[in-house]
């Protein structure tokens, strides 16, 4: 039997159990610093989700994986609907309801702001309204970052970014002036068709209207198509839909019927712009 008092044994047991040490505060270490790099990774289908729960997302220092997509926020409203050649075009938007803020991030896919959904007959068109606070600083986009077709109601920073690819405003109103500085791009800057000047960082006032111009809203309630046609032009209400009619002081708005002009449903005036008419009542 071995002694187990011997020197010798004693200093291999020390040397033993040290090594052992050394490899368990090893895992430690990188179990720590893999449990370090999971918690500032998040998908953006986990950002959607706490939109979805109107919480405000603050993120600092996060590497956000997949495309935001904000057409894909669960609650969905309803916006107007006109009729097309081969069937019909019904508007959807969607809501941030919570300041989005983000710093020191990376995101790893695209920023998409409208989408299409093409069904038999029926084209779904998807959009965003951003009624809070908007907020990227030091930031890198690794994909286009595109805000298309809507309004920022809040504040919208984009600060000392890096975008990899463009960053893209097309035909959105700002209800204040966006504060987009320090920047790098490496695509472009696109800013079309919006109320913002970039060179004078400051908003464009809205072109004045024509004395006789009006915008009617008209509605449909029914479950049926109603056809009308206001000059040379034939228009489809969808079902449970509205849509919005600009037009002149005087335009007569008629039924449209088996392919022929049927009575007359109102001349507009000026003390319908900005109105709703539901049409099955008239």
């Amino acid at each position: 039997m071995k002694n187990l008092n011997h020197p010798h044994f004693h200093f291999l047991s020390r040397k033993f159990f040290n090594h052992r040490k050394r490899l368990v505060f090893a895992w430690l270490a990188f179990g720590c610093s893999m449990g370090a790099f999971a918690q500032n990774t998040i998908s953006a289908a986990a950002i959607l989700e706490k939109i979805n729960r109107v919480e405000k997302v603050e993120l600092d220092g996060a590497i956000i994986t997949g495309d935001l997509d904000f057409t894909q926020l669960d609650k969905k409203y309803k916006g107007g609907s006109y009729g097309v050649r081969h069937g019909f075009v019904k508007e959807f938007y969607t809501k941030l309801q919570a300041p989005l803020i983000l710093k020191n991030c990376t995101l790893q896919g695209a920023i998409i702001t409208r989408s299409d959904q093409q069904t038999p007959g029926v084209l779904k068109e998807n959009f965003v309204a951003f009624d809070e606070e908007v907020v990227f600083e030091n930031c890198r986009f690794e994909e286009t970052a595109t805000f298309e077709q809507l309004t920022f109601y809040q504040g919208l920073t984009i600060r000392n970014c890096t975008f990899k690819d463009d960053l893209v405003f097309e035909k959105v109103h700002f209800s204040k002036p966006p504060i987009v500085e320090g920047n790098t791009y490496q695509g472009k800057l696109v800013n079309e068709k919006t109320n913002w000047s970039n060179e004078e960082k400051q908003l464009i006032p809205p072109p004045v209207r024509p004395g006789n111009e009006v915008t009617v809203i008209l509605k449909n309630p029914t479950f049926r198509t109603i056809e009308i046609k206001f000059g040379k032009t034939k228009w489809s209400l969808s079902p449970k839909g509205e849509s919005s009619l600009l037009t002149q002081v005087g335009e007569e708005v008629y039924l449209w019927k088996d392919g022929e002009k049927g009575r007359l449903l109102f001349t507009v005036s000026r003390d319908l712009d900005g109105q709703t008419v539901d049409v099955s009542k008239l």
